[in-house]
């Protein structure tokens, strides 16, 4: 059973256009609009914290260069002991193993396609612990005008 749920969405959306004149004797003038969603779902549930993270980048041209969408899935599971001074986290990179770049070119003379993917599934184990102590003492500040409240009041 969930106790506790929270969430951020960040959407983006832009147009990247490019425009040149005498590139290998010929004219480039394009531009796409291309957007960006991010999201991450934090989550409580018995004494555990979990996180869900989603990117979506859509395809964009840039110049010359077509750029196919990239996305991926990451997790992450963290506990927190001895009054949170230390704690354990285990997550996950790119659990669908999506994360990738295609890159395709149809523009003058040029006419190539590249795909391109790296290890980015990754499992992470983090574990830290807080030394010293984890409360800190409110600072009393005096600025004079308590005293002088005192002497308005007749308080002296």
């Amino acid at each position: 059973m969930f106790n506790w749920w929270t969430g951020s969405f960040n959407f983006n959306g832009f147009y990247l256009g490019f425009k040149s004149n005498g590139i290998n004797g010929g004219n480039i003038d394009n531009g796409r609009k291309a957007f960006v969603f991010k999201t991450t779902q934090n989550l409580l549930f018995a004494g555990f914290k979990g996180e869900i993270n989603f990117d979506y980048r859509s395809a964009l041209t840039y110049g010359i260069f077509n750029i196919f969408p990239r996305y991926s899935v990451s997790t992450a599971i963290g506990r927190s002991f001895n009054n949170k001074k230390f704690n354990v986290k285990l997550g996950l990179d790119d659990i669908f193993n999506t994360l990738r770049n295609d890159i395709s070119s149809h523009e003058l003379t040029n006419n190539f396609m590249v795909r391109q993917k790296s290890d980015t599934r990754l499992l992470k184990l983090n574990i830290t612990y807080n030394f010293g102590n984890s409360s800190i003492k409110k600072r009393q500040h005096r600025t004079g005008a308590e005293d002088e409240a005192g002497r308005v009041s007749g308080n002296n």
